[in-house]
């Protein structure tokens, strides 16, 4: 479990304060570990104030490239322009985010609609689908407001592929509970 986040202070002082934290593990360290330390210094743990806009990617990525070269930081970098990419993408596609929520409605009803579906998805909001690692992604994720990038995707790959969930309700259960949830990158 990562403990970074079962603390978050929501303040622009709080999120430079992880910014510095960060810094020196932000060049090759974090392309090396990003992937493997789920509570390592490498999680940047920057992704709540950048979605607050507590703290701005031209911030971080100016303190990054004092601190670093541009070659040694690129894996930092290429994420937080992925995070700029899909923010603009919704910007210029709004249509996005409506068909989600079309989705959405539809996907509620079905609940009301399917008491099997219904079943499926209150054991897994739950953490009750007997998946030891689902089951205690959804007692972090309701404990911290934090999953790892790579959790988050194995989440997903169960809810949809395992379970037979829609993918628009586990988007929903993510974003409401999600410190960073953020419709750019959550749909």
């Amino acid at each position: 479990m990562n403990t970074a986040f079962s603390t978050w202070t929501a303040t622009r002082a709080a999120g430079l304060a992880r910014l510095d934290a960060f810094l020196p593990h932000a060049g090759r360290a974090y392309a090396a570990r990003r992937n493997h330390a789920v509570d390592a210094p490498t999680v940047s743990g920057l992704s709540p104030y950048l979605r607050r806009r507590m703290v701005t990617e031209r911030k971080v990525l100016t303190r990054v490239l004092a601190r670093h070269d541009e070659t040694a930081a690129e894996k930092f970098i290429d994420e937080v322009f992925w995070r700029a990419h899909f923010k603009g993408r919704l910007e210029g596609q709004p249509e996005i985010w409506t068909r989600y929520r079309q989705s959405l409605a539809q996907d509620r009803a079905a609940l009301d609609r399917d008491p099997a579906l219904a079943r499926r998805y209150a054991d897994a909001v739950a953490g009750r689908t007997g998946i030891d690692a689902f089951d205690a992604w959804v007692a972090e994720l309701e404990a911290t407001g934090y999953l790892h990038n790579h959790a988050r995707m194995w989440f997903a790959s169960i809810w949809s592929h395992t379970l037979g969930l829609p993918w628009a309700l586990g988007a929903a259960f993510m974003h409401a509970r999600l410190l960073d949830g953020d419709p750019a990158a959550n749909t």
